[in-house]
């Protein structure tokens, strides 16, 4: 029985999160990105992380879809 580890995939989402007005340039790419690794990752390799100005801080995945809010994972 083999079982095998894969590598998480981060992606730094703080823009968009943080983002409130309409979609532009890398805030449109990096919602686009987001949407596309869910599809390739849907067994939990895909996380996502905002800077927080000390650190990143995963943060839940799609907590922000309508970009007004945000929640770090854990602070629930």
């Amino acid at each position: 029985m083999s079982m095998e580890r894969h590598a998480t995939i981060w992606i730094n989402v703080t823009t968009s999160a943080t983002w409130h007005r309409a979609a532009v340039g890398i805030v449109r790419v990096e919602r686009e990105l987001r949407d596309n690794l869910k599809k390739f990752y849907p067994d939990g390799q895909f996380r996502e992380c905002i800077w927080t100005g000390s650190g990143f801080a995963e943060i839940e995945t799609s907590s922000f879809d309508s970009c007004s809010s945000y929640e770090i994972a854990g602070d629930t």
